[in-house]
């Protein structure tokens, strides 16, 4: 299956299912975990921030890349250890696990592909140290970016900047 489907499944909703008081007290259930995940993340996403970010996206003045730098935020603060990966892993929360891999999506899917990878070796091997170290390994690749994201900006202004995302999004494609 899918991984959003798997995790409806480990929240106990499964296709076909009947929508009567299991089915709702089970969606309720899960909405209430995942609005706990999106909470750390917000709490994480503060941590995380750096000064003069919001003056960077807004030079971006391209949808597209202030898509691109809005979605490398959100994955720093999703990786860090005050992120939501790093809550789900020490909880063991595997419906956690799934609802965050299968809802990735846009930039953020495509700047962390091995978290869908981590998350089937995980399903094979039952290891939360391989979804760990691929947290890890991606914080730390997520932070040099913004570095060279930041770099980029402060030595060149916009046009360095555009020149370094647009490099980014087509290695991705």
């Amino acid at each position: 299956p899918s991984v959003l489907a798997d995790a409806f499944q480990r929240a106990g909703i499964v296709p076909g299912q009947a929508v009567d008081r299991t089915f709702t007290v089970a969606l309720e259930q899960m909405a209430l975990s995942y609005a706990e995940i999106l909470l750390w993340h917000e709490l994480s996403e503060s941590r995380e921030r750096l000064p003069g970010w919001k003056d960077l996206l807004a030079a971006a003045k391209d949808r597209k890349i202030e898509l691109f730098l809005r979605a490398l935020q959100d994955l720093i603060a999703d990786t860090a250890e005050s992120g939501p990966l790093r809550r789900i892993t020490d909880r063991r929360d595997a419906g956690g696990l799934a609802a965050f891999a299968g809802l990735l999506e846009g930039f953020r899917k495509a700047l962390f592909p091995e978290c869908r990878e981590a998350y089937r070796r995980f399903v094979r091997e039952g290891s939360w140290t391989v979804i760990e170290d691929a947290r890890m390994r991606a914080h730390a690749r997520f932070r040099d970016l913004r570095q060279s994201v930041v770099e980029a900006f402060a030595q060149g202004g916009k046009t360095a900047l555009e020149l370094l995302l647009r490099k980014q999004m087509q290695g991705m494609t």
